[in-house]
C-alpha cells in the first residue's frame, strides 16, 4: 500500500479494510484529511503505525484488529478529534498504553481481548479524561472477568467524567491452556506450513509473510534483551 497514493485524498471520508490484512499503515494515510472513519485489521501493530494513524488530522472513529504490538506494546499518541476507538487483541502479550495527552476527546472505548492469567492484562487508561464509556468483551473465565471487571472499575473511578463500564465476553468456559502468546502463535503457524510446504498454492506468499513475522519476533526479543542490558549498565 505505500507504493500507492490517492490522487485526491480528499474525496475519502471512511475507509474499512477490516477483511484485508494490511503490513503497515502507509504514510501518505496523513494526507487524508476529510476521513473521518478508518476500520483495519493488522497483523502486528509497530510504533511507526500507530504515530501515521495518530496524525489523520480529523479521524473521529477507528477500529481497529491485530494479534500483537511489535516488542509486546502498542503505545498510543496523538488521535486529537478520536471519539469512538474499538480494539481487538487476538492474541495474548500485548501491553495497551495511553501517552498523557493522546486522545484527548475519546468518549467509548471498546476493548476485545483474551484474558486467562492476570499477566496477560495491561492497559493504562489513566490519561482518557473524556471517556463517557467503556465496554469490555472478554474471553476468559468468569473468576478472570470478575477480577478485571474489578481492576477497571477503579481506575475508571479516578477519571472526573466517570464513565460507565459494561462487561460481556464468551463465559465462563475458557481455561489458562486456551491462552496463546502471539510467539507462540506464529510460530506454530509458520512450523505448520513448513511441514506442509510442498502443497503450497504457486504464487502464494504466506509462507514467507510468516517466516518474516517470525524473524520479526526473534528481533523484538533482541531489542528488549539490549534495553534490558543497557538499563543494567545505568544502574551498576
Amino acid at each position: 500500500m505505500e507504493s500507492w497514493c490517492p490522487a485526491n485524498p480528499s474525496v475519502f471520508r471512511n475507509i474499512d479494510l477490516h477483511a484485508r490484512y494490511i503490513d503497515k499503515i502507509p504514510s501518505w494515510m496523513i494526507s487524508l484529511g476529510n476521513l473521518r472513519g478508518l476500520d483495519l485489521s493488522m497483523c502486528r501493530m509497530g510504533p511507526e503505525d500507530m504515530a501515521n494513524l495518530g496524525r489523520i488530522p480529523a479521524l473521529t472513529s477507528l477500529k481497529l484488529g491485530t494479534f500483537y504490538g511489535r516488542n509486546g506494546r502498542i503505545f498510543i499518541h496523538g488521535f486529537r478529534y478520536l471519539k469512538y476507538f474499538n480494539l481487538k487483541l487476538w492474541s495474548c502479550g500485548t501491553a495497551v498504553e495511553f501517552e498523557e495527552g493522546s486522545m484527548p476527546k475519546l468518549e467509548v472505548f471498546e476493548l476485545h481481548f483474551a484474558a486467562h492469567t492476570m499477566e496477560c492484562v495491561s492497559f493504562g487508561i489513566q490519561h482518557l479524561s473524556a471517556l463517557t464509556k467503556v465496554d469490555l468483551f472478554i474471553d476468559g473465565t468468569d473468576d478472570i472477568k470478575n477480577e478485571i471487571h474489578g481492576l477497571m472499575e477503579t481506575s475508571l473511578g479516578k477519571l472526573r467524567s466517570r464513565p460507565t463500564l459494561s462487561l460481556d465476553g464468551d463465559g465462563g468456559h475458557s481455561s489458562q491452556s486456551d491462552c496463546v502468546h502471539f510467539e507462540e502463535l506464529f510460530k506454530g503457524l509458520y512450523q505448520q506450513e513448513a511441514a506442509n510446504s510442498d502443497q503450497h498454492i504457486p504464487g502464494s506468499d504466506y509462507f514467507p509473510f510468516l517466516g518474516r513475522i517470525v524473524e520479526e519476533n526473534n528481533q523484538d526479543a533482541k531489542s528488549c534483551l539490549r534495553l534490558l542490558e543497557e538499563e543494567h549498565e545505568v544502574h551498576h
